[in-house]
């Protein structure tokens, strides 16, 4: 499988795409690729279904296998499919707000059918949009970017369902990858700068259409390579069509992918997950060497951090923290049961750690709630030192473009602007510089076009501020 979820103080959910064409047992495959995908989103799944003149739906909350066990899977039929798996597009919002619908996959009707649409990524200026199809006669069931690029589609003047498509999406900005489903018909799209991953590959004459290759892989296929950043690939039983409508952009990859929402085992960009992430352990282990350490322990999720931050340090790694596997999200114990001793989201091994003074290697930290749950963890379990290193800079702010992250005021970056020695409660604290994040991606491979407007604050596309309130009239 492909993703660590284990840093429960990183961001959390890039919403994860799996789209199956030709298969006699498309539905199911596409459960299985969403399940290798399920660290993008683990706050509902979508799936939808088609036998080639009915599309059919099925939504749930939670993990893939929760949120479709009590559906009948067994109705949804056909030999194309297509799944989302989703955090939280309003950052803070939590499940029961209604966020929870903000990703899912929606279905509608368009002039010569139904369609369905699954958004990875946002819209940037969807508020606006929104605002004028609404004005215009519009009704929004859901706050979804699906549904808004429905309305879209439905109202273009074009001819054909192509051609509606492309008129719709040039009026779209943002960094988004999708997936569009006609009764007969997958298309799979990115933005012109091409800010989140989509992959295409194949099973026996089955094309297939992921977030990441590892999904691909996970369910015996082939990967064939990315769907280029403003290309609109179509595919039907008659063959496949590749047309690029959009002016050229500038690169903006996502750097986050590289350093904790994409699987450790995956090629994101053209670039291996797991050599981006070594080389930034070493990158950190350069900027912040830890004298006097016995020994390295990774954060869960942050292995390959931790082997790069060994191997330049000449320590060894000890895996002395153990995610529970019992416990899902992200959120933290709540401060009392703390006070009691509970340990979270953690087990911790005290004969691997007592009496030694530890290098602890984060591959990310946001809130620093986690890093706090983590050294008082460590510190009971008989360490005689803590040295915490993050393996990228501090966030800077929330993402605007749909990875689901805290709000900017809950930030470590923004709360704790004194000594961060103090705050997290070890006794050195080494945070990666913003060049040596920009660094290490390079190392991996030739220079890349990256956003990273979350750790640098620089904003490559200005998105529109939400509605504070709808019109009452």
């Amino acid at each position: 499988m492909g993703g660590e979820r284990g840093d429960m103080d990183s961001f959390v959910g890039a919403g994860g795409l799996f789209a199956v064409m030709g298969h006699r047992d498309a539905v199911h495959l596409v459960c299985l690729g969403l399940h290798a995908l399920q660290h993008r989103g683990t706050l509902g799944v979508g799936l939808v279904a088609s036998d080639g003149h009915l599309l059919r739906s099925r939504q749930g909350a939670g993990l893939v296998p929760e949120a479709l066990a009590s559906t009948r899977l067994s109705q949804l039929s056909g030999p194309l499919a297509a799944g989302l798996v989703h955090g939280c597009a309003e950052h803070t919002g939590p499940p029961e707000s209604g966020a929870l619908d903000a990703e899912r996959m929606v279905v509608g009707r368009h002039r010569s059918g139904q369609m369905a649409v699954g958004v990875s990524g946002r819209f940037t200026n969807g508020v606006r949009l929104r605002r004028e199809l609404t004005q215009a006669g519009a009704m929004f069931q859901t706050p979804s970017d699906a549904e808004l690029l429905l309305h879209l589609v439905a109202r273009s003047g074009q001819k054909t369902f192509v051609n509606r498509l492309v008129d719709a999406l040039w009026k779209v900005e943002g960094a988004f990858s999708l997936v569009v489903l006609t009764e007969a018909r997958l298309v799979a799209i990115r933005d012109p700068s091409g800010f989140r991953p989509l992959v295409l590959g194949s099973l026996g004459d089955a094309i297939l259409v992921a977030s990441e290759d590892a999904a691909i892989r996970y369910v015996g296929g082939e990967v064939h390579g990315a769907v280029g950043p403003g290309e609109i690939r179509i595919l039907d039983p008659e063959g496949q069509q590749s047309v690029r409508p959009f002016p050229r952009a500038e690169p903006r990859a996502c750097v986050h992918e590289l350093v904790s929402l994409a699987g450790s085992d995956a090629v994101v960009f053209e670039r291996s997950v797991h050599t981006v992430r070594i080389a930034l352990g070493q990158r950190l282990a350069s900027e912040h060497p830890c004298p006097g350490a016995d020994a390295v322990v990774p954060v869960p999720g942050s292995e390959r951090q931790a082997t790069g931050y060994a191997a330049h340090s000449d320590l060894p790694v000890i895996q002395a923290l153990i995610a529970d596997p019992w416990v899902s999200g992200p959120e933290p114990l709540p401060e009392g049961l703390l006070e009691l001793g509970a340990q979270g989201c953690w087990r911790v091994v005290p004969a691997a750690i007592e009496g030694r003074s530890l290098c602890v290697v984060a591959a990310s930290s946001v809130t620093g709630r986690g890093l706090i749950q983590i050294v008082r963890t460590l510190r009971q379990a008989g360490a005689e030192q803590i040295h915490l290193r993050i393996a990228s800079p501090l966030v800077h702010s929330s993402c605007a473009y749909g990875v689901s992250s805290p709000a900017t005021d809950e930030l470590l970056h923004v709360l704790h602007e004194g000594n961060l020695s103090e705050v997290l409660g070890a006794r050195t604290v080494g945070v990666l510089s913003l060049s040596g994040l920009r660094g290490g991606v390079s190392d991996a491979g030739d220079p890349l076009g990256l956003c990273d407007a979350c750790f640098s604050g620089e904003l490559p596309l200005e998105p529109e501020p939400p509605d504070d309130q709808l019109p009452l009239f």
